[in-house]
């Protein structure tokens, strides 16, 4: 049992984070942004305690941390919605406010009289860019978006500061998560629901490769680091090591979900990317290894949506 302190909790991974704190039996504080539709929070109503602040109002971050007083802090608050945007002096801009944030927190928590005994922040394979896979910590990251790069920013920050803090700082860099209640812009609850809907979908990428790490796996991982007492300013990542392509993840959506094959339509490209990394140094410092398979995944979040659907309909 922790005082546990959580940014970005209303978001997919972090409200799941948030359920399994209370299942741990924490008291949980959850950091949302004023604006923030906590819908997936809703049920948890008096179980938690809600700070709605902006992460760049320093005062209001200070006041959270103080009554707060985390024995482990969770920094997920990143914004997500930067990742597509085309390369631009604006995009970079953008990106580059969630460093200055977690900077801030930093900052207050190591002024705090009662520092976090850890703070585990998130990160993204995304990082790695354009570098040869499977992707491995020592690697020099080669980011191809604003938002990857301010991603690295935040992790090479976070490796200068982290021998002056107070507490471990430890950034967990997560593959492509999935799972129930993940926004539909994502491509495995994107491609369920034109199954579940009956409606064609088009396939442009088919022979893209990516690393998917099932919620409930990335959850346990970060709940490991922060029992763990690393190498300051320690980045890991937690990956499957393994890439299925969109086509086969396309064909797990039909499989799990019994759609006619017939609404899967493939382009004809040839472009592929992979995005995979190593997860030897998770297994090594804490003996973490996803559990969930990729078709148990989609059919537990293939389920929730269609108990969604009907609860709705009702």
């Amino acid at each position: 049992m922790a005082r546990t302190l959580i940014t970005g909790a209303a978001g997919f991974i972090g409200s799941h984070l948030v359920r399994r704190c209370l299942d741990d039996g924490d008291e949980v504080h959850a950091v949302l942004r004023p604006e923030t539709d906590a819908w997936r929070l809703r049920d948890l109503a008096g179980r938690i305690t809600v700070h709605r602040l902006d992460l760049r109002d320093r005062a209001a971050v200070a006041g959270c941390v103080a009554e707060a007083r985390p024995e482990r802090l969770f920094h997920l608050a990143w914004d997500v919605g930067t990742r597509g945007q085309p390369v631009s002096g604006a995009a970079s801009q953008n990106s580059l406010q969630d460093v200055f944030n977690l900077l801030a927190l930093l900052e207050v928590a190591a002024e705090s009289a009662t520092p976090p005994g850890v703070i585990v922040r998130t990160g993204s394979i995304a990082e790695y860019g354009t570098n040869p896979t499977p992707y491995h910590e020592s690697q020099r990251e080669r980011p191809q978006s604003p938002y990857a790069a301010a991603l690295v920013a935040g992790t090479r920050q976070s490796e200068m500061l982290a021998s002056r803090l107070p507490f471990p700082l430890i950034t967990a860099r997560l593959a492509l998560i999935h799972g129930r209640d993940q926004s539909q812009a994502f491509l495995i609850p994107m491609l369920l629901r034109h199954c579940l809907d009956g409606r064609p979908i088009t396939i442009h990428r088919p022979n893209d490769r990516r690393d998917l790490v099932h919620v409930s796996d990335a959850i346990e991982a970060l709940c490991r680091l922060s029992a763990q007492t690393p190498t300051q300013g320690m980045t890991v990542n937690i990956s499957s090591g393994e890439a299925p392509s969109v086509a086969e993840v396309a064909s797990l959506a039909l499989a799990v979900t019994g759609a006619d094959p017939a609404l899967i339509r493939h382009s004809d490209s040839t472009d592929a990317t992979v995005v995979c990394s190593s997860a030897a140094l998770a297994k090594a410092l804490i003996g973490w290894a996803p559990r969930i398979s990729l078709r148990e995944g989609m059919a537990d979040t293939a389920s929730t949506m269609q108990t969604h659907r009907l609860e709705a309909a009702s």
